[in-house]
């Protein structure tokens, strides 16, 4: 009897392989995407173009190192999915929106290196920072809603529209929901953990690409209103994090790679003597942990007084 519950989770392997292994596809691309100019001699690489168009947003060039642990999180992460075969993974929502990020930085760093910066780039890395953003906060919620313990509550309705399992009266039913609602609350966590720091470092990603296009398309400000401008640029990125970090349930990784790239652009304004705008950096940091330790507490509260 348990078989015949478990048949139409077993029928949507082949569709969630094809998603695992395009994750993995997808994740690989993005570091062979950023080589495109060493690798072909076309175009103007990355760091040639952000060193000409760059400003007080931008972090000083050896937080860029971030990139690898990212990278190689991706690509671990879609390695990881690809070969489990028991069990349904990954979450189908969660790794569409990890496939649109990894999608949309490698078309980022494409379109930056052959064609320049301008407002398209904007746009794709707004789309990757979206993307992430949105497949942390889904993780995140759906490893919460499978973690609870009422056997009749919404979180095993979530759990069993997610694995597709029947609901049948019967107890082999009621052991295989347990067994999905834990096979789900882990693997969205790790997808939680995989997505996290790359949507971190994209959040600040965004508003720095909005200033070098500004620089790259017009003509660069005075030192005062350039400023002025890292001032408001800033203040959406500190606002932008706080509210996902919040929304993700306090996402520690999240906020440790927001910090990491405004502890660069704090770094950058004080070699800069731009005191100004590296207080307003370092308040970004702290508006980041701010929105994680309300999220850990608001949402645990929630958990504890339903």
């Amino acid at each position: 009897m348990l078989d015949s519950h478990r048949a139409p989770w077993r029928s949507r392997r082949a569709p969630d392989q094809a998603l695992a292994i395009a994750n993995l596809a997808l994740a690989s691309a993005q570091p062979l995407a950023a080589y495109v100019t060493k690798l072909t001699g076309r175009g103007v690489s990355e760091a040639e173009r952000a060193s000409a168009v760059d400003g007080p947003v931008s972090p000083v060039p050896g937080t860029f190192v971030i990139w690898l642990p990212l990278f190689a999180t991706s690509i671990g992460y879609g390695a990881r999915i690809a070969r489990v075969r028991d069990r349904r993974v990954p979450p189908g929502s969660v790794a569409w929106l990890m496939s649109a990020a990894y999608s949309c930085n490698t078309v980022w760093s494409l379109q930056a290196q052959l064609r320049g910066l301008g407002w398209p780039s904007v746009a794709i890395i707004l789309a990757a920072a979206g993307s992430a953003s949105a497949a942390l906060i889904g993780a995140e919620r759906l490893a919460a809603s499978s973690r609870e313990a009422s056997p009749r509550g919404a979180a095993t309705e979530a759990a069993r529209r997610e694995a597709r399992v029947p609901e049948v009266a019967s107890p082999e039913t009621s052991s295989l929901e347990r067994s999905v609602r834990a096979d789900l609350s882990n693997e969205a966590r790790a997808a939680a953990h995989a997505i996290a720091p790359l949507a971190g470092w994209l959040t600040l990603a965004a508003f720095a690409n909005i200033e070098a296009t500004l620089n790259e398309t017009g003509r660069r400000p005075r030192r005062r209103e350039e400023a002025r401008r890292a001032l408001a640029l800033l203040g959406g990125a500190q606002v932008a994090a706080a509210a996902i970090a919040s929304a993700s349930r306090g996402s520690p990784l999240y906020t440790a790679a927001v910090a990491w790239g405004l502890g660069g652009v704090v770094l950058r304004n004080l070699r800069a003597q731009n005191r100004v705008v590296a207080v307003a950096a370092g308040i970004g940091a702290c508006a980041a942990v701010a929105g994680t330790l309300f999220g850990r507490r608001w949402f645990g509260a929630r958990r504890v007084n339903p």
